[in-house]
């Protein structure tokens, strides 16, 4: 899909199970979903879901603060970490994606916990 071309829409995301198959499928899966929407959504890939409703809230949380809060992660540089950045050729787009990112590496922790924010505290 080139960013000139209307989206497709379409009634749900495509879904990969990570349990559904061989190991080649869901590869194939995988390579077809990104190809055709660009995202997808992941099943049976062994992540508690305590784990994963944590890290929805802590990001919600992150994204709800003010932006003077976050302004010092904000970076076009996509080398910067933390970045923090909006949209991808926002002005370019026909059908403009809006949406802000928080990009930073966290394995391992050693390495990066020292660019982890102070807030939301339950970041680290």
């Amino acid at each position: 899909m080139k960013l000139s071309e209307p989206v497709r829409t379409c009634e749900s995301i495509p879904v990969v199970d990570l349990q559904g198959g061989s190991e080649d499928e869901v590869v194939r899966e995988i390579l077809k979903a990104g190809k055709e929407y660009g995202f997808f959504q992941v099943i049976n890939h062994g992540i508690q879901e305590d784990l994963v409703n944590d890290m929805i809230s802590i990001a919600q949380e992150f994204f709800e603060m003010p932006a003077e809060n976050k302004a010092c992660y904000y970076s076009e540089d996509p080398r910067e970490e933390p970045r923090l950045f909006t949209g991808l050729g926002y002005e370019k787009e026909i059908s403009p994606y809006w949406r802000d990112c928080f990009f930073i590496s966290a394995y391992p922790v050693a390495k990066f916990e020292h660019l982890f924010p102070e807030k939301p505290d339950n970041l680290k």
